[in-house]
């Protein structure tokens, strides 16, 4: 199944609903808290956060949120604590009715803006 194609990060916001909703705002909120002057736009077909460089992305799905650092080593340095959540390389699917594991994710963030800074 094709995604959705949005001309911009707001436009999709307004077409989630619910907990997906709830998840998306969480790691938005996120990432503005660790890096105020992000820009939000359309990055590989999904709404992301970028500083110079894209910093994360993420997309909704059935069962989950997924969230893109865009970067595998960061997904492996965490995936411990991220037991009982899906991770591939690059990815974690966020499962809806899970807990949302705010600190992993902010930590995730801030270790991908030092990347863009180095």
């Amino acid at each position: 199944m094709a995604m959705k194609k949005y001309n911009s990060v707001e436009d999709y916001f307004a077409d989630q609903t619910g907990i997906h909703l709830e998840i998306l705002n969480k790691i938005k909120d996120l990432i503005l808290e660790e890096a105020p002057r992000a820009k939000s736009a359309i990055s590989y077909g999904m709404p992301s956060y970028t500083l110079g460089k894209v910093i994360a992305g993420m997309y909704s799905y059935k069962n989950h949120v997924s969230f893109y650092p865009f970067e595998g080593t960061l997904v492996e340095k965490y995936q411990d604590q991220l037991e009982g959540y899906k991770c591939l390389k690059g990815t974690i699917q966020l499962d809806i009715k899970k807990e949302f594991p705010e600190e992993i994710i902010r930590q995730i963030v801030k270790d991908k803006l030092k990347m863009i800074n180095a």
